[in-house]
């Protein structure tokens, strides 16, 4: 009996997981503030294949209004949003705070690879691990970028 509950468990776990993926469909985003800030948010949504509802960037309560929050999606503190444009008009706005030097985390001159090292792991520098080097290769594939270069270079043409 335990092993089949488990089982099942397990089975929604992937279906839920899966038609996440296969729903992910930014034709349905709201517009972005520019097209620089709407390739990052796809890049970084393709990079999080997030579970959370509505929260294409896996966005943590620090990004998203609290009116707009409507649980937590795991122990990382990753929040499930009310509605799918609040997710991503956060994510926007999380990346339009980085694109006018205004983000406390992230500068301008963060590299790619340290950016996704950042936004996976909290640290810059801990670029060696392989979720991150899978995080900034998806993100250099959607932007048509090297891990190399800037975030400036990305956002503002650099």
């Amino acid at each position: 009996m335990i092993v089949l509950l488990l089982a099942l468990a397990v089975a929604s776990f992937v279906v839920y997981e899966v038609f996440n993926v296969a729903t992910l469909n930014t034709d349905q985003w709201p517009e972005a503030p520019n097209a620089s800030v709407r390739a990052l948010a796809i890049a970084i949504a393709g990079a999080e294949n997030s579970g959370a509802q509505n929260n294409p960037g896996s966005l943590t309560t620090g990004d998203v209004p609290d009116e707009y929050i409507v649980g937590t999606f795991n122990s990382a503190g990753v929040v499930n949003i009310d509605t799918l444009e609040h997710g991503v008009n956060a994510l926007y706005s999380k990346i339009e705070r980085i694109q006018s030097g205004q983000s406390s985390v992230f500068s301008l001159q963060l590299p790619l690879l340290n950016f996704a090292a950042l936004y996976t792991t909290g640290d810059a520098n801990n670029t060696d691990s392989p979720e991150v080097q899978g995080y900034a290769n998806s993100l250099s594939q959607t932007l048509g970028m090297d891990s190399d270069s800037t975030l400036d270079e990305v956002l503002n043409n650099g």
